[in-house]
């Protein structure tokens, strides 16, 4: 029997928000309060690991839930989360400092499987400040509870229910409001539509040790395992039309390169294996992490590959590489038209290696903007690598109003990269890092526009 999780009145989400108060994790965005199963995190860079109760989600993270696992997440500004069996979630962008005070943020994504969620303070007083999104259409908040359930991939159904409060949920086809007790369906690329049918979310019984306690996870399922290396999100499709980037080692020299209106094919897992354009061929031999965002970029790293040029095989070795459709020349010129000025937010990046030492970087962070009106994009980056932090700030670039392109170099950063997306929602970078004694690091990084 199908647990419908309403929550009856407003009295018992008092009690709840009491039960479970807005609280500081200082760097974390999340906690797990609860777990049954193999469930995992996974960095940005693609560093894994199991997660127990206690531990602490940041922004960025994802989650993986196995075959039969579960967990509930509790964020903090109050929101509560419980995940289904094989369900990936992510942190996309999370802020929060205490207290609703206009900085805050939420934007998460769920690439496949089921969830419920008390929202927190995050969206009350902006709902654009509160984003769930999937490759078929973005969950708004208007209200306080809600439940989906998405089958994932860029044709997959998307299924939710409101149980207090109301939720919009948007694709390109429109916008529907779900309020308290309604259910709304998305297949693929089609209009939300008002539907009778609601998520079939898997029941549990309530243990001895739940049942003391107001446990929002007691309506899940338990035990399970299964783990992918890979986050994933919606798919990359092959074709025409793409630019690349890319940062590594071609022959024995490190090196950043961008490469524009090519072929990229994907395998069934969203790696590039290939790029082809006018002037170059660039095929993978080995490939080793890859992620993507919304099918807007994909990123990764290339243990091994090759470049033909039409005069020579190049070896490639350790090339990180973001891929992606540049924002149209039309988009661009109307952003620069209301000198327009975005901030981007880093949601993802490749971990740096080098090419003289071994081992990866860590703590990566980025920041980027870009003015359209004047045409440039600033860019600082750091990491930390084998004990020591490197690090380029205000290293400026022409942006290129046809192509979307922009290449900058300073301060031992050198690095290429695009905007993609509508209204360039988007960004992909690969750049060099001189790190004096560890020589020279390459990594990607993908951004989001805030």
């Amino acid at each position: 029997m199908h647990s419908q999780f309403r929550l009856k009145n407003h009295l018992l989400l008092v009690a709840l928000a009491s039960a479970y108060p807005a609280v500081s994790f200082a760097a974390g965005a999340a906690r797990i309060e609860f777990v049954s199963g193999n469930v995992v995190a996974l960095t940005p860079a693609g560093v894994q690991r199991t997660l127990s109760r206690g531990a602490e989600l940041m922004s960025g993270e994802a989650i993986r839930t196995g075959d039969n696992a579960r967990a509930q997440l509790r964020f903090s500004d109050g929101a509560m989360m419980s995940l289904q069996p094989q369900t990936e979630f992510r942190i996309d962008n999370y802020n929060y400092s205490g207290k609703a005070d206009g900085g805050e943020k939420g934007f998460f994504s769920l690439v496949k499987g089921g969830l419920r969620t008390i929202t927190g303070l995050i969206g009350k007083g902006q709902r654009d400040n509160y984003r769930l999104s999937t490759s078929v259409a973005t969950i708004g908040i208007r209200g306080t509870e809600y439940s989906a359930q998405f089958s994932g991939g860029q044709d997959g159904v998307l299924n939710l229910a409101t149980g207090e409060g109301r939720v919009e949920v948007c694709n390109a086809g429109g916008c529907v409001i779900v309020s308290g007790g309604e259910s709304a369906i998305v297949t693929g690329s089609t209009a939300p539509t008002i539907t009778a049918v609601k998520p079939t979310l898997s029941a549990a019984p309530v243990t001895n040790s739940q049942s003391s306690q107001l446990s929002f996870s007691a309506v899940e399922n338990v035990d399970g395992a299964g783990v992918s290396k890979t986050v994933a999100s919606a798919g990359m499709i092959s074709g025409p039309g793409y630019t690349l980037v890319a940062a590594g080692q071609y022959d024995s020299s490190p090196g950043v390169s961008y490469f524009d209106s090519g072929t990229a094919t994907f395998d069934s897992a969203s790696r590039l294996t290939s790029f082809v354009n006018t002037f170059s061929t660039l095929q993978a031999t080995s490939i080793g992490s890859t992620f993507t965002i919304d099918g807007v970029l994909g990123w990764g790293v290339w243990s091994s590959g090759t470049k033909d040029e039409g005069y020579g095989i190049t070896s490639l070795t350790d090339i990180h590489y973001i891929v992606g459709k540049p924002t149209d020349s039309s988009e661009l010129s109307a952003l620069a038209a209301g000198n327009i000025t975005a901030t981007y937010s880093l949601i993802g990046y490749t971990a740096p290696t080098s090419n003289s030492v071994g081992g990866v970087g860590s703590n990566v962070q980025a920041d980027l903007s870009i003015n359209f009106g004047t045409a440039t994009s600033t860019l600082a980056v750091s990491t930390d690598f084998a004990g020591t932090n490197y690090s380029a700030s205000n290293v400026t670039a022409s942006l290129n109003m046809s192509t979307g392109t922009m290449s900058g170099v300073g301060g031992g950063l050198s690095y290429s990269g695009f905007v993609a997306g509508a209204n360039a929602s988007h960004a992909g970078i690969a750049y060099t890092l001189d790190a004096s004694v560890n020589g020279t690091l390459s990594g990607t990084l993908a951004f989001k526009k805030e």
